[in-house]
């Protein structure tokens, strides 16, 4: 799951030569997604694992750094 996560937000958001520093870059709150990216990548995590995220979910506590997403989809989706 973390592979396809980095592979996303690689080529969605980051320049063609770069990559996601670690698993605890800030994605949001560093820049890296914004608002209209974050929508992206829930469609993407949802499409993906055939899940449905709640509004009230999408926080930054569950989605400003790759191991906040993970974490979040294993415990409240019990992915892994």
């Amino acid at each position: 799951m973390r592979k396809l996560i980095i592979s996303f937000i690689e080529r969605e958001f980051l320049p063609a030569s770069a990559h996601l520093g670690s698993a605890q870059d800030d994605l949001l709150t560093g820049g890296i997604i914004n608002s209209l990216g974050l929508m992206r990548l829930i469609a993407f995590l949802e499409k993906q694992y055939e899940i449905r995220i709640p509004f009230e979910d999408i926080t930054l506590d569950h989605f400003n750094t790759l191991d906040s997403i993970t974490k979040y989809l294993a415990q409240r989706h019990n992915l892994s």
